[in-house]
């Protein structure tokens, strides 16, 4: 079997294929959503951790 045949077919597929921009696009709003995911985990530990030093701090001096 020839790969690399087989490559440039899929290649030439690709381009007549009206949903490669979907595609590509498809792909695109997946790495966005997922890094948007990341940065709202982010967010959320680092405001967790932030509220949980401040309710200590404010019941340690309240002691």
């Amino acid at each position: 079997m020839n790969h690399r045949g087989e490559q440039k077919d899929r290649d030439r597929d690709s381009q007549r294929n009206p949903e490669a921009p979907l595609e590509i696009g498809y792909h695109v709003c997946v790495v966005v959503s997922s890094a948007a995911m990341g940065m709202m985990f982010l967010v959320f530990s680092v405001g967790l951790t932030f509220s949980v030093v401040f309710v200590g701090f404010a019941f340690i001096g309240s002691a």
